[in-house]
């Protein structure tokens, strides 16, 4: 699985396996004379990162900081490093056999390429493929390195992606101050919970998690059919690239108000039902969370209810819900075996 971002209006392809969390831009503490590409550093959980600007990184113009930007926390090796990325976008699978390695005669000589290749994604969109070592041995990856000249770079003053807090207005530094702190905290090692990897998903206004073990892709609904003498749960069905996959409305099940039409689909395969969609208002991100035991739900649940939950995960300053989506098909009688 990768996740997708665009930088110029082009997608690119993040091994998912290599990201740790992401996360909101918080405050970032600029690094004097270091090179022009490093945004600055964090404290993430504790340990020190440096982040850098993926703009700056490929040797374009850097543009303002903006509050949905996001960190990408990658891990390669033994390292850990930050990426500052806007317009993340959707998970999908892409088959490592589909990854077209870029012609060694079309690169330039003496330089490493951070684009370890391309494939063709959906829609027959081509994609690039980040090279995750590539970009850990660049020298933006490290505070100094003596084969870099950083006097240099740092003359190209179009590159310059130094954080700089005060070029936010108040409202915005605050924010940004407080999702340092947030992120900084230590994961207590007492606390009964995981880390997981979680997709983020918005309905009717609520945002819950959902386990990345479970979902094949992301989708947008293009066209659906009804179904008749179905469930109101079953809200149709769509060509998924010649697999008709059934599209499934959790709002009813969640007691959640019928506020947007629902244009977007996680794709989904359970040993219950097979290939499915979950019809959603939005997917915000994909994450790494720790996600806290089902103990500690909220009160006010029915039984019925809390079998749906199988934990809280903490996403933008806040505890979120992760939906089982197993025990909502079984518990919840969505699976419907009669014949008309």
């Amino acid at each position: 699985m990768h996740m997708i971002f665009y930088f110029c209006g082009q997608p690119y392809a993040v091994p998912n396996a290599s990201i740790r969390e992401m996360f909101k831009l918080p405050e970032l503490t600029a690094v004097e004379q270091s090179i022009a590409c490093l945004s600055g550093t964090v404290n993430c959980r504790g340990n020190i990162i440096p982040v850098l600007d993926f703009a700056a990184v490929m040797g374009h113009p850097h543009g303002c900081y903006h509050l949905d930007d996001v960190v990408m926390v990658l891990d390669y090796a033994d390292r850990t490093m930050g990426l500052v990325v806007s317009d993340v976008s959707e998970l999908q699978s892409i088959a490592e056999e589909s990854i077209v390695p870029l012609p060694a005669n079309l690169l330039q000589e003496n330089q490493s390429c951070l684009v370890r290749g391309q494939a063709t994604g959906r829609d027959q969109a081509l994609l690039s493929v980040l090279d995750i070592a590539a970009l850990f041995t660049h020298p933006a990856a490290y505070l100094s390195d003596t084969e870099f000249d950083v006097q240099q770079e740092n003359a190209c003053h179009h590159l310059d992606a130094h954080f700089d807090l005060q070029r936010f207005d108040a409202a915005a530094r605050k924010i940004l101050s407080e999702r340092a702190r947030n992120i900084a905290r230590r994961i207590a090692p007492a606390e009964p919970a995981g880390s997981e990897a979680l997709a983020i998903i918005h309905l009717s206004g609520e945002s819950f998690g959902i386990r990345l073990d479970g979902i094949r892709e992301f989708a947008v609904v293009r066209r659906s059919m009804p179904l008749p003498s179905c469930p109101a749960h079953i809200a149709g069905s769509m060509n998924l690239r010649g697999e008709v996959l059934l599209l499934l409305d959790l709002r009813a099940a969640l007691h959640l108000a019928e506020r947007n039409k629902l244009d977007k689909v996680v794709v989904m395969r359970t040993p219950e039902l097979g290939l499915f969609g979950l019809l959603v208002d939005g997917i915000a991100q994909v994450v790494h969370s720790l996600v806290a035991h089902p103990s500690r739900l909220p009160a006010g649940l029915d039984k019925l209810e809390e079998s749906y939950l199988s934990g809280l995960a903490h996403w933008d300053d806040s505890d979120i819900p992760v939906l089982d989506i197993s025990a909502m098909l079984v518990n919840g009688g969505m699976i419907v075996n009669e014949t008309v």
